[in-house]
Parts: structure tokens; C-alpha cells; sequence
């Protein structure tokens, strides 16, 4: 096992919602993933594309915002350890908001390719990424009914 290998897999194996696989499960995991880097300032989620992936944030931290008439809101920031991209790569439906580094970034890619052949070949490793989906849904839902509150309050 390479040194990146074996790195990943330790990282992995301390995210909450993974460290439930079989050691075989997140090796194949660990296989389907590519290592990219990124400067600050490079935008690794164009809001409007199609979700291609998603990317493990390994180190840094990333911007999430939303571009709505011409002003941009930041939604919020990740850190290492955050799923990023997922729910558009499960849906398959256009990208809801933009991610951009804002500093220097390395992250895993997960094509939807290989998680969909992931998921057939290995289905225990589909059950994360549910819970992950899970969790950004209920996030924008919180966010959604709070915008809503801040709307109404008079």
C-alpha cells in the first residue's frame, strides 16, 4: 500500500459516516479515489453544472456560495473531512451552489462513474453517501426555513 494509499485509508476510517466499512469496502473506496490540488481561488464546483462528482476535502477549507441576481452569498464553509458535491453526483440534477478554495486545497474525487460501480460491486459503501445526502438535505432545509423566518419576522 503506497504512502497516499494508506493515508487516505486512515482518513477515511475517521470520517464518522465511513469508519463503518470493512477494511475491504474502503480500500475499494480508497482505488476509485484521485487525489487533486488546488489553489485558493480555484473553483472546484461551478453552481448550474451537472454533478460529476463529489470530492473528500482533505485539507483546507472551501466557500460554499450561491450566485442569485447578480450578488453572490456565502452559504457557508468545509473543512477537512466534508463530503463536497455529493447531492448533485446522487441526483443527478444541476448544482445548487458553487465551491470555491479559499485557500490551498487537496481533495479525493469521486467520479459518479466509479460510485455507481462501487455501489453495485460493494453495496455497503452506498449506505455513507445516503447518510451524507441525508445530512446536506437536512442542512438546506434548516437554512431554507430560516431564510424563511428572517422573511416573515416583521
Amino acid at each position: 500500500m503506497s504512502n497516499s494509499t494508506a493515508a487516505l485509508d486512515r482518513f477515511l476510517a475517521g470520517l464518522p459516516d465511513f469508519d463503518t466499512l470493512s477494511a475491504q469496502d474502503r480500500q475499494a473506496l480508497v482505488m476509485a479515489l484521485e487525489l487533486r490540488s488546488h489553489p485558493a481561488g480555484h473553483q472546484i464546483i461551478d453552481q448550474g453544472d451537472r454533478g460529476d462528482g463529489a470530492y473528500f476535502l482533505l485539507s483546507g477549507t472551501v466557500r460554499v456560495q450561491l450566485e442569485q441576481d447578480g450578488e453572490i452569498k456565502v452559504l457557508g464553509t468545509m473543512e477537512p473531512g466534508a463530503l463536497v458535491g455529493v447531492l448533485a453526483m446522487v441526483d443527478h440534477r444541476p448544482r445548487s451552489a458553487s465551491c470555491v478554495a479559499q485557500t490551498d486545497i487537496e481533495v479525493a474525487f469521486l467520479s459518479r462513474p466509479a460510485f455507481e460501480m462501487l455501489a453495485h460491486r460493494h453495496a455497503s459503501i452506498a449506505y455513507p453517501f445516503q447518510r451524507a445526502v441525508g445530512a446536506q438535505i437536512a442542512r438546506d432545509f434548516r437554512q431554507a426555513v430560516g431564510r424563511l423566518r428572517d422573511h416573515l419576522q416583521p
